[in-house]
């Protein structure tokens, strides 16, 4: 420890003031060799003159090397750093040598005499002469943070696998949400296709009967409340079992395929066409008078007499149009209506109504 002060003259002093001086400074530098041997930490210092490094007792005992078996240098000590740890430390400290000023603190692990590696604090200091603001040594501590460090990476570690393992759920949760997302469309898709079937005729694609039924009751109820009129017209093909004895059933589905088509194409959004039976079919008409209804009629009568379908073939229809009455049921609305279509089958190719 005598190099931790400057050298000192030899002093010639006669009087007891400056002995009385000399012999406290002596018991000030025994009272601080004797705690750094009492600390638990270590400590250095390095004199950058004579490029020597002393090392406290403190710092052999936690490294559990004897006394002075380091070598008193920069370099000795840098050898005892981990491989892994080597680099960064030796980058870190050539940093704080440039900047000549400041501190410099490092955790590395150190290898103990016994082989196992120690998680040790390194912080240094720069020590300038106060006269000249000259850098003249860097002392430093080395501390025992091998407890702290264990739990700091355990904890790291956990971290790491909480992380791994909300990662794992995050994308088990997307997958997942994905997939009923995909089983929700494939749900609506069979929902709106089982809707679709059990509202539609299977060879048109029009509506089905129980289907016209709910609208026409719903109809019914909208004239009730506001007197509204409501007509229903009844199609039904000419001399049909003819073109299926004639060209088979398959011609005569697509002859039905044809004829529903070319109405639909010339009804209103508010309009609803159905398959009532067999080559029978029912026009709901909201907001119509029957005088309207007579006229679509017969316009559709005229017009697909003289349209051609499948194979050439021809058709005509006969037609039944009645207008609801005040009061009047789903059930009579359509009777009535058939009446008059089995009317006007009489003669074929023709439309029949009456007040």
């Amino acid at each position: 420890m005598s190099h931790l002060l400057p050298p000192q003259p030899a002093l010639c002093l006669p009087d007891p003031a400056a002995e009385e001086t000399l012999w406290s400074l002596r018991q000030r530098l025994q009272t601080l060799e004797l705690a750094m041997g009492i600390l638990a930490e270590g400590f250095w210092d390095w004199d950058l003159a004579s490029g020597q490094v002393w090392r406290s007792p403190g710092f052999y005992r936690m490294l559990g090397y004897a006394a002075a078996a380091v070598p008193d240098t920069p370099q000795g000590f840098l050898l005892l750093i981990h491989p892994e740890d080597r680099e960064r430390v030796a980058g870190l400290f050539a940093e704080f040598l440039q900047r000549g000023r400041g501190t410099c603190v490092a955790e590395f692990r150190c290898k103990r005499a016994d082989g196992r590696y120690l998680w040790v604090e390194d912080e240094a200091f720069w020590v300038s002469d106060k006269a000249s603001d000259q850098p003249m040594r860097v002392i430093g501590s080395l501390k025992d943070v091998h407890k702290r460090k264990l739990a700091e990476l355990a904890l790291r570690q956990k971290t790491l696998q909480l992380e791994s393992l909300n990662l794992q759920l995050e994308n088990l949760v997307r997958r997942r949400t994905r997939e009923l997302e995909r089983a929700n469309a494939m749900l609506r898709s069979q929902l709106a296709e089982i809707t679709r079937l059990s509202t539609r005729d299977s060879l048109t694609d029009i509506f089905n009967r129980r289907k016209l039924e709910l609208v026409l009751a719903d109809e019914l109820e909208k004239s009730d409340q506001g007197f509204k009129p409501l007509s229903l017209l009844i199609v039904d093909i000419d001399h049909f079992k003819c073109i299926n004895d004639q060209h088979g059933h398959p011609v005569g589905d697509q002859v039905l395929i044809g004829l529903t088509r070319w109405i639909a194409a010339r009804m209103r959004q508010t309009d609803t066409f159905a398959r009532w039976g067999g080559e029978e079919f029912i026009l709901l008409l909201p907001r119509t008078e029957r005088e309207e209804a007579v006229g679509l009629a017969e316009r559709l009568r005229q017009g697909l007499a003289v349209e051609v379908f499948t194979q050439g073939i021809r058709l005509t229809v006969s037609m039944g149009v009645a207008q609801l009455r005040p009061g009047e049921s789903a059930e009579s609305l359509i009777s009535r209506a058939d009446q008059y279509l089995y009317a006007a089958k009489v003669s074929r190719n023709c439309s029949v109504s009456h007040p």
